[in-house]
């Protein structure tokens, strides 16, 4: 009876040794798939947020474009006091992609963030352009540079700022759809 006790023992090691090891790979792997998993969650808000904030930036910023000819229907006071607020919706909606923006920037790599921070640059322009063209100190040559951007060119094909804006945001689409494909997670072989 002695001798099967010794052999159950010497059998339970052996056992023991041999599973011990495999139960660590087993452990290890399922916190590396966890890890990724966590990872690739992270970047996956993180475009969608993003995206959202483009589309809202986008959205304020064609609120802010008005067609030349309303000047002719409305004077300018009543003009600076009905647009103002869409004109702080903008820079609102500006502020919110810059601080997407900050978390984007440590993240992922330049060629992908460039595209948002040329929009984010497009946005400021045109709240600049509404500054310039009310401010009473303005020039009318700063003035005629800012006017095509605050108001939209009826002839569409030649709305400089209409086809960079549109060409800014085909490049942050592609840049973002990639990164909002929930990537399939490494699978044990």
């Amino acid at each position: 009876m002695s001798e099967f006790i010794n052999w159950i023992t010497i059998i339970q090691g052996i056992v023991t040794i041999i599973v011990l090891p495999i139960g660590v790979v087993i452990a290890w792997n399922g916190l590396t798939t966890w890890k990724d998993q966590m990872n690739a969650k992270a970047e996956y808000d993180l475009a969608r947020n993003i995206l959202l904030s483009v589309y809202k930036a986008r959205d304020a910023m064609d609120a802010c474009r008005f067609r030349i000819d309303i000047l002719n229907y409305i004077d300018q006071p009543t003009f600076i006091k009905m647009e103002k607020p869409k004109i702080d919706e903008l820079s609102e909606a500006r502020r919110q992609l810059d601080v997407e923006l900050l978390e984007a920037k440590f993240i992922w790599d330049f060629k992908t963030v460039f595209p948002l921070q040329r929009l984010s640059m497009q946005a400021y322009e045109l709240e600049f352009s509404f500054t310039v063209l009310y401010a009473p100190e303005a020039e009318e040559s700063d003035r005629e540079r800012y006017r095509p951007i605050l108001f939209e060119n009826s002839e569409s094909d030649k709305d400089e700022f209409a086809m960079e804006t549109s060409k800014i945001m085909a490049d942050i689409e592609n840049v973002l759809r990639p990164k909002l494909i929930l990537k399939k997670v490494r699978t044990q072989k």
